[in-house]
């Protein structure tokens, strides 16, 4: 058995560790990489982990990068740490919860977010930037399948074909980890309604401005 390890920059969310330990990966298994004066991830830090854990008989399982961290609001550098997950084979995962609202700008979404479009997959909390409901959160991913392999289960006493509206509806309950989860959608939904794409790169701007 070779312990499956995830890597993240030392400046990522604490929800990365609470995360490992929920997936019973334990915190020994999550290794911190170093950050640039900005508080980014540095690329040649993490390919030095990769191959320490390798050798040490470990098994990489994911790269977890960050858009916005807490602090300093840092973006790690997509492109090259793309490239090197490409290369290993490991899964890269975003933390884009606060700043992956970037993505509404037109002026600041290819600055911030270059090259996120290579993660596998993205987390995205639109209650932080734009300022919805708590709680508003999205999972995005290129293999939505995987989604819900690992975590549906299809009750028969809950998600029955026979309805009297499309059944498919009922799958956001079985694909979450909270069965009874409020349909963040919706608000999100309604909000894109009310202010558009323009109100949300307004609020975007407004934010990198202040600052």
């Amino acid at each position: 058995h070779r312990p499956l390890v995830v890597f993240t920059s030392q400046d990522s969310h604490y929800s990365i560790s609470k995360a490992a330990n929920w997936m019973g990966l334990g915190m020994n298994n999550v290794v911190k990489v170093k950050t640039n004066k900005e508080g980014a991830m540095i690329p040649a830090e993490l390919e030095i982990a990769i191959k320490v854990s390798r050798e040490i008989g470990k098994r990489p399982l994911a790269v977890v990068v960050t858009a916005g961290t807490t602090v300093l609001g840092a973006f790690d550098p997509f492109v090259e740490i793309a490239e090197i997950c490409e290369r290993e084979q490991i899964w890269m995962h975003c933390d884009a919860a606060w700043g992956g609202g970037f993505i509404f700008s037109k002026k600041l979404r290819d600055k911030c977010l270059k090259g996120v479009e290579r993660c596998d997959s993205i987390c995205w909390n639109a209650h932080k930037m734009l300022g919805a409901p708590l709680q508003c959160s999205a999972l995005i991913t290129k293999q939505p399948d995987i989604i819900l392999n690992c975590n549906s289960l299809n009750a028969t006493y809950l998600f029955q074909q026979d309805k009297y509206y499309p059944p498919e509806y009922d799958s956001a309950g079985d694909k979450s980890i909270q069965c009874g989860r409020k349909p963040d959608a919706f608000k999100l939904w309604y909000m894109w309604l009310g202010v558009g794409v323009e109100g949300f790169q307004k609020a975007v701007e407004s934010v990198e401005d202040c600052a």
